[in-house]
């Protein structure tokens, strides 16, 4: 069996490998979103050079590519450590495109591709967090749109974001999936507030507050009560398109030079102890798998809706596979796994004990890896619901 891509999309990812590299350079090899100044200025290079919004339509400025070559955009990014703004270019500019209104379009899908406009995902509630159908963040109506009140835990790129995707109850009387609206919240809003959330690692998450926050009802995408299609759409996207296995990928090659050229106390290379060959031999074998899993679903997509069982499946595959080639990885370190990229000592500056405390978190970020278990058995294999 032939699993490689065609030979324009590998030419593709060529192209795309040699861009990144290159605004690595450019840019000093910091890709994160803690300076949002900087940050903003990377997500304007972006999109000035094009690679924001090539799967959205040429007539926004969209490059109109697949869903297959916007995934290699993220396997590329993310090798490189440049931190795309993929919520805001790889979930909801599509959905905007596909639910919005003409005016929403065209308000929104321009700016996301020249990278002036960023979002981040309200959803998550302190009550709400593995039934996101239980949310309870409330939208009133208003003589001009939408009272928002209520608190979201988790929320990504809220210190550079200028709206936010967030999901509330527009009609508390509705059976709970019905009842939920999407609106696009100004951060800049009268009543709107966010605070960092000191987790694992300091990964970058917020709670974000909305006092009595009043959104226009032209930012209600997709019509009042629609708002579970549109959150199970966006979810989707998420997981397939920004959840890739590439860096981890990269970091197995860079470590495996490492262990080639490092002698170890026994006067032997690491790269010659039989459990270390294994635990490479491994770890390119998890990999390759989600890898094919994502090709596989991206090309999906580019034939229509995937179903959240499949996307799902894929979410829990990858995650885990971080997890686990992650550990193996600082196996292989051994005592100096742990050592920042401060210390003379440290391999890869650091780099593989930070992503192993970042991909702990993806277990959560998503949807819970053990409920969407349980979904998958349910919808997807059709086991019965045991309450």
């Amino acid at each position: 069996m032939d699993t490689r891509y065609p030979a324009r999309i590998e030419d593709f990812r060529n192209e795309v490998r040699s861009y990144f590299e290159d605004l690595v350079r450019r840019f000093g090899g910091d890709g994160s979103t803690e300076n949002r100044t900087h940050y903003r200025a990377l997500a304007r290079q972006l999109g000035a050079d094009g690679w924001l919004g090539i799967s959205l339509g040429e007539e926004w400025g969209g490059g109109n590519r697949s869903a297959v070559e916007q995934l290699i955009v993220s396997e590329e990014a993310e090798r490189a450590g440049v931190s795309l703004p993929f919520l805001t270019t790889h979930t909801v500019g599509p959905l905007i495109q596909r639910f919005g209104s003409a005016e929403q379009k065209e308000r929104f899908l321009p700016a996301i591709v020249r990278g002036e406009i960023l979002f981040s995902i309200g959803y998550t509630e302190s009550q709400a967090g593995t039934d996101l159908a239980s949310l309870s963040t409330s939208a009133v109506p208003h003589a001009s749109g939408y009272v928002v009140n209520g608190e979201k835990l988790f929320t990504s790129f809220s210190n550079v974001a200028d709206y936010v995707w967030l999901a509330a109850r527009t009609d508390p009387q509705a059976p709970p999936h019905r009842g939920i609206s999407v609106l696009l919240v100004p951060t800049d809003a009268p009543g709107y507030s966010w605070t960092p959330l000191d987790i694992l690692d300091h990964y970058p998450v917020s709670v974000t507050r909305y006092e009595n926050v009043v959104v226009p009802s032209d930012n209600l995408v997709g019509g009042e009560g629609n708002g579970w299609k549109l959150i199970m759409g966006q979810l989707s996207r998420e997981r397939v398109l920004c959840f890739t296995v590439a860096g981890t990928a990269h970091m197995v090659e860079q470590v495996t030079q490492w262990a080639r050229r490092t002698v170890g106390i026994d006067g032997r290379r690491i790269i010659d102890r039989p459990w270390v060959q294994t635990n490479l031999a491994r770890m390119r074998a998890h990999l390759e798998v989600s890898r094919l899993h994502a090709a596989e679903l991206a090309a999906a997509l580019d034939q229509g809706e995937i179903s959240f069982a499949q996307s799902s499946s894929y979410k829990v595959l990858a995650s885990e596979t971080l997890i686990l080639c992650q550990r193996l990885l600082l196996e292989i370190l051994g005592a100096q796994a742990p050592l920042r990229g401060t210390s003379p000592m440290a391999v890869l500056e650091g780099k593989l004990i930070k992503a192993y405390n970042g991909y702990l978190v993806k277990q959560f970020g998503g949807g819970a890896n053990d409920i969407l278990r349980g979904l998958i058995a349910t919808d997807a294999l059709a086991f019965p619901r045991i309450r």
